[in-house]
């Protein structure tokens, strides 16, 4: 799936700053376990498990989730897999509401006190951390998904990674992180130009102004470098 060249730098900075707070919070969760590891917890009452357990599970999730957003290239991916990862977290505070839990504080004491703030305070960060996460990560895909194809009407090629990128003619000559690789690229007219890798004798398509550069090849992954 191709992601609209409008939404790649929003999409960017996103996926950047949801990979800072959640490697935040799972850090939090992790030195509030240390710290509180000699204490009595409460015990979450849809799991069945001791808010001790509860928070090392919450922060190997978030921590999974911030280095799947450094590490894969794909932005819709890493969109949908932040999305689904908030969704959990609404549904898991719907779950505790029904379980007639309407406050969630008293659940957040040890976690308040590790940082000495307020249980009220932690409650609400916590809270707009999550509709950050879902909200951010919801509009940018629906964005991404009502945008009109006959938009996108060009594609030229990463001069990095040799990735496909589709764009809007009017958005020719913009510099944009690549969908791929994340490097910052420039749109340019499609000039395609072919030769064959020298280990696999794939061929492989690339742009004229690219001729020169060192990419790796989307067939066997070794270092070419492209030439006439």
């Amino acid at each position: 799936m191709n992601f609209d060249t409008a939404n790649l730098k929003p999409a960017h900075y996103f996926t950047n700053s949801v990979a800072a707070l959640l490697a935040t919070f799972a850090t939090g969760l992790f030195l509030c376990n240390i710290a509180d590891a000699q204490l009595y917890q409460a015990h979450d009452p849809l799991l069945a498990v001791s808010m001790n357990i509860f928070f090392w599970i919450l922060g190997l999730g978030a921590m999974s989730v911030a280095v799947a957003c450094i590490i894969i290239r794909q932005t819709c991916f890493k969109l949908a897999l932040v999305l689904w990862f908030a969704t959990n977290l609404i549904i898991y505070r719907f779950g505790l509401q029904c379980q007639g839990v309407h406050d969630a504080r008293g659940y957040l004491g040890s976690l308040a006190h590790t940082f000495n703030i307020s249980s009220g305070v932690t409650n609400i960060l916590l809270s707009l951390l999550f509709l950050y996460l879902f909200i951010g990560s919801a509009a940018l895909l629906l964005g991404n998904f009502l945008a009109k194809p006959e938009v996108i009407s060009l594609k030229t090629f990463c001069v990095h990674c040799g990735g496909h990128i589709a764009f809007s003619a009017g958005n020719l000559g913009q510099k944009v992180p690549c969908p791929h690789c994340q490097k910052e690229t420039k749109l340019r007219e499609p000039s395609l130009l072919k030769m064959s890798c020298y280990f696999c004798k794939e061929h492989i398509e690339f742009p004229s102004h690219a001729i020169g550069g060192k990419i790796r090849c989307p067939h066997c992954k070794n270092d070419i470098t492209l030439k006439e």
